[in-house]
C-alpha cells in the first residue's frame, strides 16, 4: 500500500461500530424527522458544503506546480495542478475531513508542506430560477455528493484488493449511467445563460472523468485517483457555478 493509499479497511470497521445503533432509537428518530419535514419541507436547503482534499504544494507558479505534480504522480498520488488564488498540488480527494488529515500524517516526512485543503460553499439562494429548476439544481448537487462518494469508495476498495477490476469497472459504469441521465435531465430542462452554460460544462467534465477511467488503462490505479480528484473538483466547480 503505498502511502497515498487511505487505510479503507480500517476506516470500515470504525464506521460499522458506529452504526450498531438501537433499532428502537433508530425509529423513532425516523419518526421525528418525517414530521418535522411533513411541516417545513422545502426543495431548497441551505446548508454549507465542504469538499475535501489532500494538499502537498501551493505555488505562484504553474511550472512549478507541474514539476511537483508529476513527481506525485510518480508516487502514487492524483498529481492535479487546481488553481485557487495559486496553483495547488492534490494528492486525491475524499469524502471526509478525517481521511484526509490520515493520509497527511502519513506523508508528513516526504511532503513537509501537506495541509488538508477544505473547499466549503453554501448553497446558492437561486433567486432567478422558478421552484423547478431550483428543485431540480438541488437534486443534480444531491447526485453528485451521493455518486462521488460511491466513487470514492469504490476506487478505495479496488485499490485495497476487495474488489476485482471488474467488479470495479462495473461499478463504474453504473455511476456513469446514472450521471449520464442527470446531465440528460440538467441540459433539457434549463434555458442557456452565463450559469447554466457554466454548470452543464462542469457536468460534462466530470463524465469526461468517468469516461477516463474505463478507457484509459495506462498507470490505472494513479488515473483513477486523478480522475476521482477531477471530478471532485468539478462537483466543487457546478455548485460555484451557481454562486
Amino acid at each position: 500500500m503505498n502511502n497515498f493509499q487511505f487505510d479503507y479497511n480500517q476506516y470500515k470497521k470504525k464506521l460499522n461500530k458506529h452504526l450498531n445503533l438501537d433499532i428502537s432509537v433508530a425509529t423513532l428518530i425516523i419518526i421525528l424527522l418525517f414530521g418535522v419535514a411533513f411541516f417545513v419541507y422545502s426543495p431548497i436547503k441551505t446548508k454549507k458544503l465542504n469538499f475535501y482534499f489532500l494538499e502537498v504544494g501551493s505555488f505562484l507558479n504553474y511550472t512549478q506546480a507541474q514539476q511537483t505534480a508529476e513527481l506525485l504522480q510518480n508516487n502514487g498520488g492524483a498529481g492535479l495542478v487546481y488553481f485557487n488564488n495559486k496553483y495547488r498540488v492534490l494528492a486525491c480527494a475524499y469524502v471526509e475531513h478525517e481521511q484526509a488529515t490520515t493520509v497527511k500524517n502519513n506523508i508528513k516526512a516526504d511532503y513537509s508542506t501537506a495541509k488538508v485543503l477544505t473547499l466549503s460553499t453554501d448553497m446558492p439562494t437561486l433567486h432567478q430560477f422558478s421552484k423547478k429548476e431550483k428543485t431540480l439544481i438541488w437534486n443534480t448537487i444531491k447526485t453528485n455528493t451521493n455518486l462521488f462518494k460511491q466513487l470514492f469508495n469504490s476506487v478505495m476498495d479496488y485499490e485495497s484488493n476487495n474488489i476485482t477490476h471488474d467488479k470495479f469497472i462495473l461499478n463504474i459504469k453504473n455511476i456513469l449511467l446514472t450521471f449520464q441521465q442527470q446531465v440528460d435531465n440538467f441540459e433539457n430542462n434549463f434555458n442557456n445563460n452565463l450559469k447554466t452554460e457554466r454548470a452543464k460544462q462542469n457536468l460534462n467534465n466530470a463524465k469526461n472523468c468517468l469516461n477516463s477511467i474505463l478507457n484509459n488503462t495506462e498507470n490505472f490505479c494513479q488515473n483513477c485517483k486523478l480522475q476521482l480528484t477531477k471530478f471532485s473538483v468539478c462537483c466543487y466547480s457546478f455548485l460555484e457555478s451557481f454562486c
